[in-house]
């Protein structure tokens, strides 16, 4: 059984073939996850995350999942947080991210949280298991003009 890590917008989102990128995709939501779309707001569209192995579990390198190839699962952070950094730069958009077991799409989500792309960068585990995080730009990387 694999972690899934789910992102929510406001607005579409552009599609990323993980098969294309091989660290990080952004795929529409399978029958099997749409109880996913509890979690976010009406009208929200809600898209499945792949990190360099196909399935949310790239995203982790904390001591609950060990990896031999961590520098892959940092990677495949740097690209979600790149893609999520790029995003937040659209006036007015909301985004948030929901990571559980695949299969337990439905339960209660048990903690919020919010994040900046780098913190998700920087973070071994930076979508805790039932946590619904809350994105927000990352000041420290704006140009003073912004």
């Amino acid at each position: 059984m694999c972690h899934a890590l789910f992102l929510g917008s406001s607005r579409p989102m552009p599609l990323v073939s993980y098969r294309d990128t091989v660290w990080f995709g952004v795929e529409e939501l399978a029958e099997r996850h749409e109880a996913i779309r509890l979690h976010f707001p009406v009208g929200w569209q809600v898209y499945f995350l792949n990190s360099h192995e196909g399935c949310g579990c790239g995203f982790h390198s904390d001591a609950q999942f060990p990896d031999d190839n961590a520098g892959y699962d940092q990677e495949s952070r740097r690209c979600l947080a790149a893609y999520v950094e790029l995003a937040l730069q659209a006036p007015g958009l909301e985004l948030a991210l929901y990571d559980c077991w695949e299969g337990a799409e439905a339960a209660p989500i048990q903690a919020r949280a919010e994040a900046s792309p780098a913190e998700l960068e920087a973070s071994l585990d930076p979508v805790p298991e039932g946590t619904l995080v809350t994105l927000r730009p990352d000041v420290s990387r704006r140009r003073p003009s912004d």
